[in-house]
């Protein structure tokens, strides 16, 4: 007997909790058309907790690393992407965080396409990570590929050369100082 009402009563909390879902709504997904990157000036609201306010602008542009919000081509997104602020808010936030410099630099040259926005990226990172080759090298295949910057590149692959990165990298500095 108690079995029995246990059961019809694990029915009913079912049907109850199937009917009370149906009368509520959705919550209606955000289109990307409506994005928009918070301004520079949150560093100021910050107080003490940039390390962390980086973190949560990083974790939120990893969600969204394919988007653009004007492309000039299928391939090419124009001016400073939604991607890119979002990026330097991070790096401005917490200028040690050197991941977000390297793969977010990356994921603004690979996947936005935004070429003047990793460019200002890099040009950071290689300012503030003055010995990390992994970054220089990065930067100077940006530089020399996406930017055609020789002269540029040369020097970023001579200074990741200097600090640690395989031999060959100074046959390609030395190569393009040539050109």
């Amino acid at each position: 007997m108690l079995r029995f009402n246990l059961e019809k009563g694990l029915l009913l909390a079912i049907a109850l909790f199937i009917f009370l879902q149906g009368l509520f709504t959705r919550p209606k997904a955000l289109d990307t058309i409506e994005y928009f990157a918070p301004p520079i000036e949150v560093k100021y609201l910050a107080s003490g907790f940039a390390s962390q306010f980086s973190d949560g602008f990083w974790m939120r542009s990893v969600q969204d690393t394919s988007y653009c919000e004007s492309q000039a081509s299928e391939n090419r997104c124009v001016g400073k992407s939604w991607f890119y602020n979002i990026i330097n808010l991070t790096v401005t936030l917490d200028e040690t965080f050197s991941e977000a410099y390297y793969y977010g630099a990356l994921a603004l040259t690979v996947l936005i396409k935004d070429i003047p926005g990793a460019s200002i990226i890099f040009d950071k990172a290689t300012a503030k990570f003055k010995y990390d080759w992994p970054i220089l090298y990065l930067a100077a295949y940006h530089a020399l590929f996406n930017e055609r910057d020789y002269l540029k590149a040369s020097k970023l692959y001579l200074r990741a050369a200097d600090n640690g990165a395989p031999a060959w990298v100074r046959l390609s500095a030395g190569k393009l100082a040539a050109n």
